[in-house]
């Protein structure tokens, strides 16, 4: 769960620095695409959970409410969320004019609510280890990345996710089970999935190997993406 919401932050992060950037009418739009397949991968992200993964949980807990905090997280910045989704969809449709640091300005309203969110979530299940003996991570697991795939929206969630995954994270301790996909998968996802939307990717932090690289709408030539 926390690799996933890396990725999140990431992708946050690489429309953040370089929303005041992006400025021709092409880049603009690819840049419009890309905020919306945000929105859409963490919408995707909490419907899954509420749907699916904290349900179960309580289920095998047998803790009623046990991830009641988080979900009332969620609707903390929802409505930030969603004003960010509204804006690039009036700019998409031509019913507002794109502006980058306006762009900013929405995601200083949620971004900091969201960012803790993530923290405490990991916190929560952390917290899990007293019901070890009750919890099947294995099901639960499979169970999420079942329902999450089968969504509607994943040609888009799913290439933000492996362009924002940074397989050299914490030394690529992570990289023989991560992204949560199988080989298979992946190679769809790459090959088939990221080519329809293929202008959109080039924002996202990593390519689509997970590998990091600088970001190509910045002030200046900078650091690293992630």
């Amino acid at each position: 769960m926390a690799l996933v919401h890396n990725c999140i932050i990431r992708g946050l992060n690489a429309i953040y620095r370089q929303a005041p950037y992006v400025s021709t009418r092409s880049d603009i739009h690819d840049f419009i695409g890309y905020i919306k397949a945000w929105c859409l991968t963490l919408s995707v992200h909490h419907d899954t959970e509420e749907a699916i993964s904290f349900p179960l949980l309580e289920a095998m807990t047998g803790v009623k409410g046990i991830m009641n905090a988080n979900v009332l997280q969620h609707e903390a910045f929802y409505h930030g969320l969603k004003a960010l989704e509204v804006y690039a969809t009036a700019c998409h449709d031509y019913k507002a004019a794109y502006d980058g640091n306006f762009v900013r300005e929405i995601i200083d309203k949620f971004g900091p609510t969201l960012t803790v969110h993530l923290a405490d979530e990991i916190k929560t299940l952390e917290a899990m280890d007293d019901y070890e003996e009750r919890i099947d991570w294995e099901l639960w697991t499979e169970k999420t990345k079942e329902h999450a795939i089968n969504l509607p929206g994943m040609e888009y969630a799913a290439p933000m996710i492996l362009t924002n995954m940074d397989v050299t994270f914490e030394k690529e301790l992570h990289r023989k089970h991560w992204p949560p996909f199988n080989w298979l998968l992946v190679l769809f996802i790459r090959w088939y999935l990221m080519p329809m939307q293929k202008d959109l990717w080039k924002f996202s932090s990593c390519d689509s190997y997970g590998m990091p690289r600088k970001f190509p709408f910045l002030e200046s030539d900078s650091s690293c993406a992630s």
